[in-house]
């Protein structure tokens, strides 16, 4: 009876753990979707997260349902659909924050996404070469600025060119010490079209 006491405990932080990325992870069909939908129904973001007030860009919101170290863009894989390459989330909330608005981090490296009304496929950035394909949200500042300087080199997802297409980026994706020497043999190309191909 001890032993199976002592298995419990040493396994019951794990299968909490494997709960809670299930949970973070599912999403309905509809979510899956590279299709532009109607105006979204911003209502739906509400169980999964919260509203904040952040100066300059007003009302923002940001998930709860995530882990502590969770980046935009990682949660789902790229299709190549009918606008380009569109990201296909596996977040429940993703059909709209992924094609809608634009994410940044405030100083607590807390990720938030800003509201906009636009559609897109992702709104990224790209970076190509050395073997490596990656892409970084592109901030609301973006628009003002040169987006390689409005872009934290650590806000970069990399994979290696031969796993982009992996069904799962989150397993693909290299880890964040491998992000300055993906970077560095990176550059912007002149469009993902013609470095990913059609």
């Amino acid at each position: 009876m001890r032993w199976k006491n002592l298995v419990m405990l040493v396994l019951l932080p794990f299968t909490a753990v494997t709960v809670r990325a299930i949970d973070v992870a599912a999403a309905p069909a509809a979510a899956a979707t590279t299709e532009r939908p109607a105006t979204p129904d911003l209502s739906v973001l509400d169980a999964y997260g919260e509203w904040i007030q952040v100066e300059p860009y007003g009302r923002v919101w940001r998930p709860t349902a995530v882990t502590a170290d969770w980046r935009p863009y990682t949660l789902g894989t790229w299709v190549n659909g009918p606008h380009g390459w569109t990201w296909h989330s596996e977040l429940s909330w993703g059909a709209i924050t992924f094609h809608y608005g634009r994410w940044t981090r405030d100083r607590m490296e807390r990720w938030f996404w800003v509201p906009g009304e636009t559609w897109s496929p992702a709104t990224v950035a790209w970076r190509f070469g050395g073997g490596f394909i990656g892409w970084a949200p592109l901030p609301p500042e973006s628009e003002l600025a040169d987006q390689d300087n409005a872009i934290l080199e650590s806000a970069w997802i990399f994979v290696f060119a031969s796993e982009f297409q992996d069904v799962r980026l989150t397993v693909a994706a290299l880890p964040s010490t491998m992000t300055a020497t993906a970077f560095a043999r990176t550059s912007p190309p002149l469009s993902p079209q013609a470095a990913l191909g059609p």
